[in-house]
């Protein structure tokens, strides 16, 4: 998906916040349960040919989703 701009908050000059939120209706009942999360770029270093790149990952132990909970994940990246 891609974030908003209001899920996106500039924390001062070299640091920006992400704020990822999964609302209780997302991801319910999945085969799977949920245990990683990463957050992609578009061309963060202006290469010529233009690709998405990872800049954050995060694994953590398995959540089985139901529509009784939401999830927020928040990032703050320092350049």
């Amino acid at each position: 998906g891609t974030l908003p701009d209001s899920a996106m908050k500039r924390v001062d000059t070299n640091s920006i916040t992400y704020i990822i939120y999964i609302d209780r209706y997302t991801c319910n009942n999945l085969d799977i349960p949920i245990n990683e999360i990463g957050l992609f770029m578009l061309n963060p270093i202006g290469n010529a040919v233009k690709r998405s790149n990872l800049v954050a990952y995060r694994p953590f132990t398995n959540i089985q989703k139901t529509e009784d909970f939401s999830l927020v994940f928040k990032w703050t990246l320092n350049f």
